[in-house]
Parts: C-alpha cells; sequence; structure tokens
C-alpha cells in the first residue's frame, strides 16, 4: 500500500493541495457543512448509484466504509473527489474506507493519508479552521480479539496525534453498539438499550480524549436512529456513528438516519448538519441534541427607582395607605389553620 510521501505526491498532483493558499479568504455566505458516513458493502458497480446518492443528498463529505476497493489513491468522480485506502492489491479485497469530498470544496483540501484499510485521514482547512476528517470501519463483534486490540490502538494513536485547537470528525461503522446512558459526556440518552464488546473498547478511547459520540444525543424515532437493520429477521443496531469533541467550535445541529438513500446495503447514511459561527471561542455541544449557543453577557439590570421621601408627606402617605388596603382586599389568604390542614 502506498502511504506518507508517495500518498501525498499523488494528493499533491491530483488536487492541487501544493498550490492551495492558507490566507485565502474563505466563502463567505455558506459557513454550512452536510456530513454523511455509509457503509456501502463494496464500491465495485456501485460508484454511480452512491455518488447520485451524494448529490441527491446535498452533502458535501460522504464517508464511505467496506468500499472493497483495493490499494489507494484518489480521483474524480461524478464531480466528486474520492480518497480511499485498502488493502494492497495482491490481497483479497476487504474493509476499505474512502471519503467523498464535493469538487467545489478542493481549494481547502490541506492534506490526506491513507493509514491502513481501516482508517483514512483527510485535513481540510476552511472556516477559519482546521478540521481532520477520519473515515474508520472497525472489525466485526465476532472477529478475533487482536484484530479488534489493533485497530483500537491505531485509532488511539491517530486520535492522540490530532491536539491543539483541530476539530475532529471521526466517522464509518465501528461495528460497536454504545448503548445508552443518562447525563453522561460520551454516550448519550436516546441511543439503543444494548451495548457489546466493540462498543465498550469505542467509548473507552472517547472517555480519554474528551470525545463524544453524537447519535445518542439527538431526539428521533426508530427509523432515523438505527444505521443497521435486516428486516425479515427484526434485527436492528446503531453501529455507524459521527464523534466529535466534547469542546468544540463547530455548532452540531443535528446527527440522523437518512431514509430512502439506496445502494444495496443493509446499513443506512447517517448525516450530520454542522454549521462554523463567526465566533471560534470553543463551546461545550448541549447533551439534549441542542446546538451550541453562543455564550451571552449578564446583561445590566435596571433597577426602579422609587421616590420613598414622598411618603413623609401626609396627603400621600394616606392615599398610598388607602390604595394597599383596597389591594389587599382583592386577595384571599387562607387561614393557618387551612393551610396545614390535612385530609
Amino acid at each position: 500500500m502506498g502511504e506518507g510521501s508517495d500518498a501525498q505526491d499523488i494528493g499533491n498532483r491530483f488536487t492541487g493541495f501544493s498550490r492551495m493558499d492558507p490566507s485565502k479568504k474563505y466563502k463567505k455566505g455558506r459557513r454550512k457543512l452536510l456530513v454523511g458516513t455509509w457503509n456501502v458493502q463494496g464500491w465495485a458497480n456501485k460508484a454511480l448509484e452512491i455518488t447520485q446518492q451524494f448529490h441527491r443528498m446535498n452533502l458535501d463529505v460522504l464517508v464511505t466504509s467496506e468500499m472493497k476497493k483495493k490499494g489507494s489513491g484518489c480521483e474524480e468522480v461524478e464531480g466528486t473527489l474520492l480518497f480511499w485506502s485498502g488493502v494492497d492489491k495482491d490481497q483479497r479485497a476487504k474493509a476499505g474506507v474512502g471519503i467523498l469530498i464535493r469538487k467545489q470544496l478542493k481549494r481547502f483540501i490541506k492534506s490526506w493519508k491513507p493509514v491502513n484499510e481501516r482508517i483514512i485521514k483527510v485535513e481540510l482547512e476552511m472556516y477559519g479552521r482546521e478540521i481532520i476528517i477520519l473515515g474508520v470501519h472497525g472489525p466485526t463483534n465476532d472477529s478475533q480479539v487482536q484484530d479488534k486490540e489493533n485497530f483500537s490502538e491505531c485509532l488511539r494513536v491517530n486520535v492522540e496525534e490530532m491536539k491543539g485547537r483541530k476539530e475532529i470528525i471521526l466517522a464509518g461503522d465501528l461495528n460497536g453498539r454504545t448503548g445508552r446512558r443518562i447525563g453522561d459526556t460520551v454516550v448519550g440518552c436516546f441511543g439503543e438499550e444494548s451495548i457489546n464488546d466493540s462498543g465498550e473498547r469505542l467509548i473507552e478511547p472517547c472517555e480519554l480524549q474528551s470525545l463524544r459520540v453524537l447519535n445518542g444525543f439527538y431526539r428521533h424515532k426508530e427509523i432515523h436512529k438505527f444505521t443497521w437493520t435486516q428486516e425479515n429477521r427484526g434485527l436492528k443496531s446503531i453501529i455507524d456513528y459521527m464523534i466529535m469533541r466534547q469542546k468544540t467550535t463547530i455548532l452540531v445541529k443535528d446527527v440522523r438516519v437518512k431514509r430512502g438513500t439506496e445502494c444495496g446495503s443493509v446499513h443506512r447514511m447517517v448525516i450530520a448538519k454542522l454549521e462554523f459561527p463567526w465566533n471560534g471561542n470553543r463551546r461545550e455541544n448541549r447533551q439534549d441534541g441542542e446546538s451550541n449557543v453562543k455564550e451571552s453577557k449578564t446583561p445590566e439590570v435596571k433597577l426602579k427607582k422609587y421616590h420613598l421621601e414622598l411618603l413623609q408627606e401626609e396627603r400621600i402617605r394616606a392615599l398610598y395607605q388607602s390604595r394597599l388596603d383596597q389591594r389587599l382586599e382583592e386577595f384571599s389568604f387562607d387561614s393557618p389553620e387551612d393551610t396545614y390542614e390535612t385530609t
């Protein structure tokens, strides 16, 4: 598999990364991003269907897992830029991850790296932020323990590398069921009840790196929650995720399953609606699915001024007492006996 400088050279020749000017003023009109993730269960013979769904959903970025596309590289496909990372060409096709990016966003792409057949990384610089998109495809829950440990370790290393103020969008099929928790900063209360070993392995690094599994923080109907279904067997689960930092400058407006996207896969597409405020101060995403809100300053309280010195005059004092008595008669008060009477 080509990695490191080879992969970077491919990217430079294809997308013009080397010509990107970081100081170039970003487009001011549209400060939103639609990011999706979808286990497509194979790329061959599905490329047209997948890209059509990409444009129909008006996506900007789509992480595709289980592509089963060998090697690594980047190419233009139907108005999108595809970056992919798979097994070596002499191996049997399996796993494989990719990231589709709208062609109009090409100038925001800073770099990319095919880590292995389960992890790919693309870095964007837009709206005054450095954004790392990690496309992942985790081993199934029935996989060998060593395979799951290798994946968890590789994921941990790649997340730890992204320190500082870089934003993280980790998306893909993790094959883990994270359950639901109340009052937790990692797992929300609107997920499913079940949790498995792969889910626990996912939660641990999220806790250590202050990441949030966003799916469970937004209340939706079940058809908009479950990402994997086998209707003929009555099976369903949440295993495809959007994960970001707990403290982020990006407003996460919603994360949900999008029905109506088809490519012959039993997985549903998951879409996150993101907004980029002008103020870049970090704020924490609300746990109940509400978006970040700008912390406002406490407004100055203006006290109403009363001219108590006027009560020194007998005529005004008598008038005040009369009006006060009238107002008190309008209210009926229970006696202490009535208040504490028990039935």
